[in-house]
């Protein structure tokens, strides 16, 4: 997975997966930051974003998933199934100079197409 960070916290959980956040209760994010990571999407698979803490300036500041021309803002924390026709997107969070928030905290997991949730689809 290509990841690039500016002001990022990055880890993995148990099972391999990314864990993304830029959490900062006491100062908030930085202003102009931003981050991006590939996704990757095997056959057969889809991917799952859960954001579990989403604290970003409103309609502003953004998270977001692209792909070409394509994008898709996550407005709100839960989860997104992301369908394997986005296989190569980029999740990227963009801020702009003006308020700051505390920031999110996002994870990423692949699950097979069967699994059925509850989430916002794209």
């Amino acid at each position: 997975m290509d990841f690039l960070q500016l002001f990022l916290q990055f880890s993995t959980n148990d099972n391999g997966f990314p864990s993304i956040s830029n959490l900062d209760f006491a100062n908030g994010y930085d202003a102009f930051s931003t981050c991006a990571f590939s996704i990757n999407i095997p056959s057969g698979y889809e991917a799952i974003i859960d954001i579990s803490q989403f604290w970003l300036e409103a309609g502003v500041d953004k998270l977001m998933v692209v792909k070409g021309n394509q994008m898709f803002e996550l407005k709100n924390g839960g989860s997104y199934k992301i369908k394997s026709d986005l296989d190569e997107s980029t999740f990227k969070f963009i801020a702009d100079g003006n308020i700051r928030q505390a920031g999110f905290n996002a994870s990423y997991n692949i699950i097979s197409k069967n699994l059925k949730i509850n989430e916002n689809l794209f």
